[in-house]
């Protein structure tokens, strides 16, 4: 990959259409750093702070738990930026947020329970590239990775088949922003 000068969120966005964004969701590892950015036409991006995390989202797509719905040792890496200690059996969106957060440089809640996710940041009535997405009752959380002429995009652990997908708006019903 080719790296180029540091790209502001809003400078990434711009050159970015949803298309890309799911080209590059089909991706897998390599070294993303923090706070610059890589991009070519079909290859991984990432920068630190809060799109940071939805870019590393977005390269876990596709990581799924194993047959019997056991976490698989990656899903279990989720974990490891969560108190407390956990079976290979226990729900992962939470920890799957924290991770792509802990990993961009971010603090999270540090909590494997999506409620854990209510009163961390700002609520936001205007959804944004990084922003965390949660759908209330049902308690689930995942990071808004895309919003293209009004339409939502999320990418979540635990989702689709015990999967990490990324959707269209899917029920989520508040965002939160910033952070602690």
């Amino acid at each position: 990959m080719k790296k180029l000068e540091k790209l502001t969120l809003r400078e990434l966005e711009k050159t970015m259409s949803v298309i890309d964004l799911i080209q590059v969701s089909k991706l897998r590892g390599g070294d993303c750093g923090s706070g610059w950015a890589y991009y070519n036409p079909g290859e991984a991006y990432c920068y630190g702070g809060p799109g940071g995390a939805a870019a590393r989202a977005l390269l876990e797509v596709g990581n799924c738990e194993a047959s019997g719905g056991i976490n698989t040792d990656r899903i279990m890496q989720y974990f490891t930026s969560c108190n407390g200690s956990f079976s290979n059996q226990d729900p992962w969106c939470s920890a799957f947020v924290n991770s792509m957060l802990q990993a961009s440089g971010m603090q999270g809640t540090s909590s494997a329970w999506a409620q854990d996710w209510e009163n961390w940041g700002n609520l936001s009535s205007n959804p944004q590239v990084g922003d965390i997405a949660l759908t209330g009752d049902d308690g689930h959380v995942g990071i808004v990775t895309a919003v293209v002429n009004g339409v939502v995009y999320v990418t979540s652990g635990n989702s689709g088949g015990g999967c990490v997908t990324t959707t269209q708006y899917g029920g989520y019903n508040h965002y939160r922003t910033g952070g602690n």
